[in-house]
């Protein structure tokens, strides 16, 4: 029998949250039990950025946070 296609919820984890906080974000998709989310607008601690001006040190704060609460980016 062939192996049934995976189908994968997410969803824009910016909206789920008033000042945009990676931790406000992430911890508003766990808590529903998301595990993917679209990446789009993100305070990583400098202010909230579009996901394509973030630095190389907010983009390892914000892989860091992701492994912390189980998180995937599924698009950008």
């Amino acid at each position: 029998m062939p192996e049934q296609p995976q189908v994968i919820l997410s969803g824009f984890a910016d909206e789920a949250a008033n000042q945009k906080t990676a931790e406000q974000q992430f911890s508003a998709f766990a808590a529903v039990g998301l595990q993917y989310y679209t990446i789009r607008f993100i305070d990583a601690g400098d202010g909230v950025k579009n996901v394509m001006s973030l630095t190389k040190k907010e983009i390892a704060k914000i892989r860091h946070l992701e492994d912390g609460y189980g998180l995937n980016v599924s698009s950008i």
